[in-house]
């Protein structure tokens, strides 16, 4: 599998994870901290940003399905942490 796909599942299990335990957050009586939901969001935009410069050069190699789809993904990963900042900074 690509690189670029790798990272891309990655990001999106690591945030897919982050979604469920906030879900469940005040039920865990995990207290008022929620720094670590935020740390792991933060390193799935990491790591989409790696996917993304892994991924030009490997989308100029060979313009495959999952080249295609790890690309795009990590733009949405990224749309998607941009939104939740700039929705948080508008609180």
């Amino acid at each position: 599998m690509n690189k670029t796909f790798n990272l891309f599942l990655i990001s999106v299990l690591i945030i897919l994870l982050t979604i469920i335990v906030a879900t469940f957050w005040d039920y865990l009586h995990l207290g008022n901290n929620t720094t670590p939901l935020a740390l792991s969001v933060t390193i799935a935009f990491g790591i989409s940003i790696a996917g993304l410069i892994l991924g030009i050069p490997e989308i100029r190699k060979n313009k495959t399905a999952k080249s295609v789809v790890g690309i795009v993904g990590h733009i949405l990963v990224v749309l998607f942490f941009l939104g939740i900042v700039g929705y948080s900074m508008a609180l």
